[in-house]
């Protein structure tokens, strides 16, 4: 008897444990596991990426391998900044950190040529250059001192939204697609926004908290309006659990809005 994908959840219409376990799989190296080097796979990357390519028309071997693809280098890169902000600690976990970095980065291009789609290659550097120019420009202002709140919102946009864009700009064109993943990575710079200013604590002007906060927000709202009409009220429920501020985000507008 045939299923009805209507009364599947979303994690099995998008495969999400099956393509989990499977970039887990490729991600797998056992020194770097080791030594505790690996970073643990981008649940925000990998449902958001999932969400678009299940309205494209690849083969589902073929989207494994580009959303693998896709995830490895976006780690690839994150683990060379855990070694430049000196998040690792241990000179040999530092060295393994670069490798690792370098693994994954590597493992890319090959994932991303198994998938026939060798064209891709060129795009996606170009983001991955990108990315690097936004890592480099938030780099220097600590550096100097010379932190700029829009710039590091517009930077941490092209850091996390970059990838995501290339992959929908390729296999799905769609306006209303590419518009859900620029408010779902400004959401995610927000949310970052919102960490720091939360760790900065009473260093932190009170106008200034409440202007992140007004941003995260706002950000999550236009973002819960643009995923339940594309992908229903169940894919909203999963997006939000993935920002550490959401709830706190969700309460205070209640709180705000008499409700």
């Amino acid at each position: 008897m045939a299923v009805d994908p209507h009364n599947k959840s979303l994690d099995d219409r998008l495969r999400l444990q099956e393509l989990r376990r499977f970039i887990e799989r490729m991600m797998e190296q056992q020194v770097l596991r080791d030594a505790l080097v690996l970073p643990a796979l981008s649940q925000l990357q990998l449902l958001l990426g999932a969400l678009a390519t299940a309205r494209a028309e690849l083969a589902d071997e073929v989207r494994s391998r580009l959303l693998a693809a896709m995830i490895m280098i976006y780690h690839g890169l994150c683990m060379h900044d855990a070694v430049e902000e000196g998040a690792v600690p241990v000179q040999e976990r530092r060295q393994l950190t670069i490798l690792g970095g370098d693994y994954l980065s590597s493992l890319f291009y090959k994932v991303l040529a198994d998938t026939g789609h060798v064209e891709a290659v060129s795009v996606f550097a170009k983001a991955i250059a990108a990315i690097n120019e936004a890592k480099m420009s938030r780099h220097q202002a600590r550096l100097n001192n010379l932190y700029s709140e829009p710039e590091y919102i517009r930077n941490g946009e092209t850091i996390h939204g970059a990838l995501l864009h290339t992959l929908c700009e390729l296999f799905v064109p769609e306006d209303r697609v590419l518009a859900f993943i620029d408010l779902a990575v400004a959401a995610a710079a927000w949310n970052e926004e919102m960490a720091i200013t939360r760790r900065l604590g009473q260093q932190t002007r009170h106008d200034a908290l409440e202007r992140v906060f007004d941003g995260f927000r706002d950000a999550l709202a236009r973002l819960r309006v643009a995923s339940a009409e594309l992908f229903g009220a169940e894919a909203w429920t999963q997006i939000q659990t993935l920002f550490t501020y959401a709830e706190t985000s969700v309460a205070s507008t209640k709180a705000v809005e008499g409700g």
